[in-house]
């Protein structure tokens, strides 16, 4: 058995040695042995928000790279590493968000990102560009539903798009639509209720005249 790390750089070393071996609970672990024996220590969070990214904790994982980019000097040769390091591994991040298709959650990972570093602000742009293509190119009668679902996934991920990327009343319009779509279906839904309690209250009783049952409200 290996003796228990003494400082906060063993235990980052630990930490590396988890993390290689997909031991990703334990690398937070040591993660968290490290920080708590020293604050600052820069390689500990970038290890934490690692971690945290595997384990599917995105928003953690920001919170602990956002902490690695206030602890790094600027000219520093570790510094300026780690720092590039670092845009990797939030742009990768950013990116898993993406693609799982919640996007509401990833254009809030966009926002914070960009808080941290206003590189992401472009990858942001250029995701919600490629978003809003995706719905005008289903803005067809045949797949029209599909393309409501699409406008919805482009103010889901940036609530607030720039009118150089889509003009407002392309999005008022996608919003009327959306509008009296869900009219129509609450409509059909209370049509539906009536309908169900009319056929409720309705019994069927034998005609001796023509053999056939006859149809009669309850009560009458």
């Amino acid at each position: 058995m290996s003796p228990r790390p003494k400082n906060s750089s063993e235990w980052v070393k630990e930490a590396v040695r988890y993390y290689k071996a997909e031991c990703y609970t334990e690398c937070l672990e040591a993660c968290e042995e490290a920080i708590q024996l020293n604050p600052d220590c820069a390689r500990a969070y970038h290890g934490k928000g690692l971690a945290l990214t595997q384990r599917g904790r995105y928003e953690d994982a920001l919170v602990a790279y956002q902490k690695v980019f206030q602890l790094l000097p600027e000219n520093a040769q570790l510094g300026v590493a780690l720092r590039k390091q670092l845009q990797v591994d939030i742009t990768e991040l950013l990116e898993l968000l993406y693609m799982s298709g919640d996007y509401g959650r990833a254009g809030k990972a966009y926002r914070k990102a960009i808080k941290v570093d206003n590189q992401y602000e472009s990858l942001y742009i250029d995701k919600t560009k490629e978003l809003i293509d995706k719905a005008r190119k289903l803005s067809t009668p045949e797949t029209r539903d599909l393309a409501l679902y699409a406008y919805r996934n482009v103010l889901h991920f940036n609530p607030n798009p720039n009118n150089d990327l889509i003009a407002t009343s392309e999005i008022e319009a996608f919003k009327r639509e959306e509008e009296a779509k869900i009219r129509k279906f609450e409509r059909e839904e209370e049509a539906k209720a009536r309908f169900d309690n009319i056929g409720g209250s309705i019994i069927h009783i034998p005609d001796s005249t023509n053999g056939r049952n006859r149809r009669v409200r309850r009560g009458s």
